[in-house]
């Protein structure tokens, strides 16, 4: 079977994942003065790219007609998995945390993401790709097309930068060059698309079966049939 290059960019986008796992976590180890230095850094710029090459690949499958089974059942399995990374290790960074318990916020503070509230957008998230895979699998059982939706899109994109700025938020706090207005911005940024993922997965879990009903009805068809 011939694999086509959207196809390809998904692939390397799950191979990139080990690699942005081992060296974010080096980094909490101190293997290297140099990993410990640069290693958020490093695997930010793979996390980056890494989601940057969700948006490319879907943009060649639909302009070079390149949709394929394949490519529909890697594209959303590379996607929750790089969510999924990317909350585990911001989660467990002992800089992002640091004993906070509520929402930290200011110029002298350092760690601003509360437990609570990791495994919240963890726990939702979560729950959410639960709901939407069984409704593509009844779709694809009766051979029915299960479209993404807008806010699906939203949210992936909420989730890619609020990973992305706790990722340089902690590397910015390990050198110690983050201070004054630029500190409070980024602080301030990073909460923000940690809240607005959090509740964009929270408002899809409705609205992706309401914008894909068509499933349930057909289902319903078919019970009548029998």
């Amino acid at each position: 079977m011939k694999i086509n290059t959207a196809t390809k960019i998904t692939i390397v986008r799950i191979a990139l994942l080990p690699f942005i796992l081992a060296i974010y976590l080096m980094s909490f180890y101190g293997v290297s003065a140099f990993i410990t230095d640069y290693g958020r850094l490093i695997a930010m710029a793979l996390f980056i790219i890494a989601a940057a090459s969700d948006f490319v690949d879907g943009y060649i499958a639909r302009k070079y007609n390149q949709v394929t089974d394949l490519g529909k059942l890697l594209d959303p399995i590379a996607d929750k998995l790089l969510s999924f990374l990317g909350f585990i290790l911001i989660v467990c960074d002992p800089i992002l945390n640091n004993g906070s318990a509520g929402l930290a916020f200011g110029e002298n503070v350092s760690g601003i993401l509360p437990l609570w509230l990791g495994v919240l957008a963890i726990s939702i998230a979560t729950m959410r790709d639960y709901i939407v895979n069984a409704i593509r699998q009844i779709g694809a059982q009766k051979g029915l097309a299960v479209a993404a939706i807008p806010s699906s899109k939203i949210k992936s994109t909420a989730q890619y930068f609020a990973i992305s700025f706790f990722m340089l938020y902690s590397f910015s706090l390990g050198m110690d060059f983050l201070n004054g207005w630029l500190k409070i911005v980024v602080q301030a940024l990073c909460l923000a698309f940690l809240i607005l993922a959090t509740a964009l997965s929270f408002y899809t879990i409705f609205d992706f079966p309401l914008k894909n009903k068509h499933v349930f009805a057909a289902k319903k068809e078919e019970t009548n049939a029998k």
